[in-house]
């Protein structure tokens, strides 16, 4: 697998370094299939390091450098990634259940089909990032930066989006039931078909958001800017509209 790596890598222009398990952090390093379980490598520079379907659980990433690193498949279970550098990593199929991120710049990151339940994501930069299809119930995003990430078809029950920033952010088809979005800003979002039975949308900004067909049973909107919101209906509210569409 290594061998096929380093042919693709030297197709791309990459010249990656490998090594066994136990060798020491370095960027490009492939440590694929690795039980790195514990280990510390906070602050390291682990820029376009392979992790795919290794086992780092427990694992510290704090202040890492992860830029281009790959951990598809990865078990992440209980990781510290608070405040590492994580534009453009990918997480597609990896288990970060109760992982720490708060802080990460995520940016462009993808968690596509991740197991991200229970997971500390306050604070993040996550400008782009992918999470369709993931698995998101109960983790904390409060006071992120999300701007045109995409939800669709996301499992976020239980999620907490309290004061995020989701312009333009895609939650088509996604679960929400029961999340928290309080003054979160979700103008320009996309929430089409998405279920939102019990979830708190108070104070939130959804000007020019789109809920065409959206389940808002037992929603609150209380005091939330529905300023030309499209509704579930396909009216579109009034630029006077809050708390409900008028």
């Amino acid at each position: 697998l290594k061998c096929c790596f380093c042919i693709a890598a030297l197709f791309a222009g990459i010249a990656p370094a490998f090594g066994a398990c136990d060798d020491p952090p370095a960027p490009q390093v492939n440590w694929y299939g690795c039980d790195l379980s514990e280990r510390d490598f906070s602050g390291k520079d682990l820029r376009g390091a392979v992790f795919s379907n290794s086992t780092l659980r427990a694992t510290i990433f704090s202040d890492a450098v992860l830029n281009g690193a790959d951990f598809e498949g990865a078990r992440l279970e209980g990781a510290d990634l608070r405040n590492a550098q994580l534009v453009h990593a990918r997480f597609i199929n990896a288990n970060l259940h109760k992982a720490r991120l708060e802080q990460a710049n995520i940016a462009n990151a993808r968690f596509d089909r991740a197991d991200l339940r229970d997971t500390m994501l306050e604070r993040c930069n996550g400008e782009n990032a992918s999470f369709y299809d993931a698995n998101l119930s109960r983790a904390h995003l409060t006071l992120c930066q999300l701007p045109g990430a995409n939800f669709e078809q996301a499992n976020l029950t239980g999620a907490d989006f309290s004061n995020a920033v989701l312009t333009k952010a895609r939650f088509s088809d996604a679960t929400l039931e029961k999340a928290k979005l309080q003054n979160a800003n979700l103008q320009k979002a996309k929430l089409m078909t998405a279920n939102l039975s019990g979830t708190d949308v108070s104070h939130a900004d959804l000007t020019q958001a789109d809920l065409t067909g959206a389940e808002i049973a037992g929603a609150t909107f209380k005091d939330a800017i529905l300023a030309n919101t499209v509704w579930i209906d396909r009216r579109r509210c009034k630029p006077i509209s809050v708390g409900e569409c008028q």
